[in-house]
């Protein structure tokens, strides 16, 4: 899985090494409405919890491929996921930290206030921690989860999906946009009988781009 991160950073630094124009670069923060999807083999049916409100920052690279409209975006990000459940007793709340690398094929239309843009692309994500909370005689109890690939280990180390954008940048170097990102693999380790689960997020952000 390390390998497989370190293969998305070689791969988008080789393309800013090669991009035909400018390579620009922007930071962006935002707020996530992180949720997770659970499911079982052999069953098509899949539920999704409530959601918890996490955040994102981070920094991106744009690399026009060319003077069509094209460009790479890969980009270095600290994200929060998880997810929430409320039984009408208690409601307890999974929350995740990761490094995110996103590394998004991004299409630009000129507009005279700016740019409105659109793309997608792969994640790879690195959790640097989980936490579960709950409440407890009316007490408000958190645990750390551990960090792992086996059947020990609470939830997994690395996650990866898909994710899409869209936004739009103004004149002034400012922009608003919106993502999701799908998860593709579960956040469990090990078998875990055949059950899964997998982040779902959608975010708000704005952004500078220098």
């Amino acid at each position: 899985m390390k390998k497989l991160l370190l293969t998305m950073v070689a791969a988008a630094a080789a393309s800013l090494a090669f991009a035909q124009t400018k390579t620009t670069f922007g930071i962006k923060a935002g707020v996530n409405f992180a949720s997770l999807q659970a499911s079982s083999s052999g069953s098509s049916v899949t539920a999704t919890s409530g959601s918890v409100t996490m955040f994102t920052a981070g920094a991106y690279a744009d690399a026009p491929l060319g003077n069509n409209g094209l460009s790479l975006q890969p980009g270095l990000y600290y994200t929060g996921k998880g997810g929430n459940s409320n039984d009408g007793q208690s409601t307890g709340k999974l929350k995740f930290s990761y490094l995110q690398i996103p590394v998004n094929l991004v299409y630009s239309v000129p507009l005279s206030a700016g740019k409105f843009y659109f793309g997608g692309g792969p994640y790879a994500a690195y959790a640097l921690s989980a936490k579960a909370e709950d409440k407890v005689n009316g007490q408000n109890v958190s645990v750390d989860l551990t960090l792992g690939s086996d059947n020990n280990s609470d939830i997994k180390r690395t996650d990866f999906g898909i994710t899409v954008l869209i936004g739009f940048q103004f004149t002034n170097k400012l922009s608003l946009g919106v993502n999701s990102d799908f998860g593709l693999t579960s956040v469990l380790p090990g078998s875990n009988n055949g059950y899964s689960l997998k982040n779902r997020v959608y975010c708000i952000t704005a952004g500078y781009s220098f």
